[in-house]
This record gives C-alpha cells, structure tokens and sequence, in this order.
C-alpha cells in the first residue's frame, strides 16, 4: 500500500493548519480586546469560524497543488474544505501524521 499521498496530504494540512491557528491566534488577541462577547459558546464558534475562513484563505495564498483531496475537485472546492480541516487545529493533524507514519514502518515487510 502507497502511503505517499495521504502523507503528503496530512503534511500539507499540518503546515496550513499551525499558520492558521498562529493568525487566528493574532485575531483573537486583537478582537478579545475591542469586542466582547458573554456567551462562552458563541464565543468558541465565532473562533472556530474565522480559523476556517483564514485556513482557506491560507490555502489559497499556498494551494495545495499535486495534492488530491477528493476526486477531481475545483481549486476552489479544495479550498473550502481545506478551510474546514484545518480549523481542528495542527494538533490533531500533527498526531494523525504520527500515527500514519507508525502504521507505514509497522507495515513494511
């Protein structure tokens, strides 16, 4: 089994999503100050919001070329969804490669 691809997929998400989670970092430290907000979860779901929207900005300033996420998808298709990945975080991503990485080497004949 061929693991290059979902690897370099789960790469590519990694380094978009760690820059997205430090300019959403940015975005929280200014907005926290000038906007205030009672309600905890409308609070955490505006966050989770502008983390998807600045991760497909981020993948359309670095798209992700040779890079197949499903199908034959649109440069703008790909965009959105990558938006929506890597607003989990790059911790999620960063433990998926890790766990990827330990099933290829266990794996090898």
């Amino acid at each position: 089994m061929d693991f290059a691809p979902l690897m370099s997929l789960v790469a590519y998400l990694v380094v978009v999503s760690a820059a997205t989670e430090r300019v959403t970092n940015l975005v929280k430290s200014i907005v926290s100050q000038r906007i205030v907000v009672d309600n905890k979860d409308i609070k955490v779901s505006l966050y989770q919001i502008v983390a998807a929207a600045l991760g497909g900005a981020m993948a359309y300033i670095v798209p992700p070329t040779g890079i197949l996420i499903v199908g034959d998808l649109p440069l703008v298709s790909q965009i959105i969804v990558i938006g929506f990945l890597v607003s989990g975080g790059s911790g999620m991503w960063h433990d998926m490669l890790e766990t990827m990485s330990n099933v290829k080497s266990s794996t090898k004949p």
